[in-house]
């Protein structure tokens, strides 16, 4: 599981845009048993079942470099070099830092509510003292379970405000390309070329006729010894939807052990 938050790696934006943190509040929820609040991603790593069959979770995102991706919005698992391991693509950006300590800093030196009152400062005005910073979405490679940063390798770069974002193999080549939505600005295309050499395997449902996308359905994918595991749910990123056509890189393998599906009515097919 990974959830995203909004601080920077950059030192300086994160000073400037660091949220003041409510101490009485944070140690209040921690002693009504909530777990610590501070403004990192988290990637939750599963680490199986506990002996009272409860799943057991452990938060890796800054042991994995990924826990400061800026003001995040879209995440996706995706493989987008085939080699049979999910890779992680983010989308972040703000149009304006509207958390910034010198625009705060700056209102309060000046009298704003008399000089829009009398009509010497509009809001406009105010808005567009904000600062805009333009980042890149950070891609990070699945090195077999260690992700690392990919952006430079893939040359996949796009400053901007991003959001939305979403991936298909728009052009059947057995690749999944990204398509990114941009805050005053044109969308981006990303076409991929990375794994020409590498395997795959796409699968389309034929669901109900309640059902035709088969939302729900469970695949277990076997082969050379690795496991891949996927639900067919479409609503991923920010406010987005991906290819409803399931994407398997198999890197080198040419032929597959065993694929499993299991159906969201309960019956199963091999």
């Amino acid at each position: 599981l990974m959830q995203v938050d909004m601080t920077s790696a950059d030192n300086y934006r994160s000073k400037a845009n660091m949220a003041s943190m409510n101490i009485p509040a944070f140690w209040a929820m921690v002693d009504k048993g909530m777990h610590y609040q501070y403004m990192y991603n988290s990637l939750q790593i599963n680490q199986g079942v506990k002996s009272d069959g409860m799943p057991f979770y452990s938060n890796q995102a800054k042991l994995h470099g990924i826990d400061m991706t800026d003001w995040s919005w879209s995440c996706l698992f995706a493989d987008f070099d085939n080699d049979a391991w999910q890779d992680l693509y983010v989308t972040n950006g703000s149009r304006k830092d509207i958390n910034n300590k010198d625009y705060f800093k700056w209102l309060k030196q000046t009298d704003t509510k008399l000089k829009v009152k009398y009509k010497e400062l509009s809001f406009a005005d105010l808005t567009d003292k904000m600062s805009s910073v333009k980042t890149d979405n950070p891609i990070y490679k699945n090195h077999k379970g260690q992700f690392k940063p990919a952006n430079q390798l893939w040359g996949l770069s796009y400053e901007g405000y991003s959001n939305g974002c979403a991936y298909a193999d728009l052009d059947n080549d057995g690749d999944l390309e990204l398509l990114v939505n941009n805050i005053d600005s044109t969308a981006a295309l990303f076409n991929n070329t990375l794994s020409k050499e590498a395997n795959f395997l796409r699968i389309k449902f034929n669901g109900s006729q309640a059902n035709p996308l088969g939302l729900g359905a469970k695949i277990y994918l076997y082969h050379k010894g690795l496991y891949q595991y996927k639900e067919q749910t479409l609503v991923r990123g920010y406010q987005s939807s991906i290819d409803p056509v399931m994407h398997f890189g198999l890197g080198s393998s040419d032929v597959i052990d065993s694929l499993k599906v299991k159906w969201p009515a309960g019956t199963r097919e091999v």
